[in-house]
């Protein structure tokens, strides 16, 4: 692959898995009904995608 169609891959892995991950807290949060819960999942994931950013870089 080269460069463009990488950037092109990891732009719409980001985008499917933002959307998945607001799914996953919306569905959390409706299921649970607990703040914490959805919290620190929530803080789970932002770091997680905090680091693929940071190498992406």
């Amino acid at each position: 692959m080269n460069k463009k169609e990488e950037t092109v891959v990891i732009v719409a892995l980001c985008v499917v898995a933002s959307s998945m991950l607001i799914l996953i807290a919306l569905l959390t949060s409706i299921l649970l009904k607990d703040e914490c819960a959805k919290d620190t999942e929530l803080s789970k994931w932002t770091i997680c995608i905090r680091k693929i950013e940071k190498e992406g870089e």
